[in-house]
């Protein structure tokens, strides 16, 4: 397995994290409760349009996990 940067931008890539996310944040929603858990209905246009960075682990082209980095403001700015 390896963790590498994702190019998100990328249509394919933004639909198969959106795939990853939505597979993932249904269950917990479900445990939570939640009636509309935001994060289970983020769509690849979302991912393919975040000024975020991605970060994947990967094995053998599949997609395992993913993990986003979003820029923050330094305070007092």
């Amino acid at each position: 397995m390896r963790i590498e940067t994702l190019d998100h931008g990328d249509p394919d890539m933004a639909a198969r994290i959106a795939s990853l996310q939505r597979a993932a944040y249904a269950p917990e929603g479900a445990l939570l409760g939640a009636a509309h858990f935001p994060p289970a209905h983020v769509t690849a246009v979302d991912i393919a349009t975040s000024p975020g960075q991605y970060l994947g682990a990967m094995r053998d082209g599949e997609l395992l996990g993913v993990i986003a980095v979003e820029p923050v403001a330094p305070a007092g700015i």
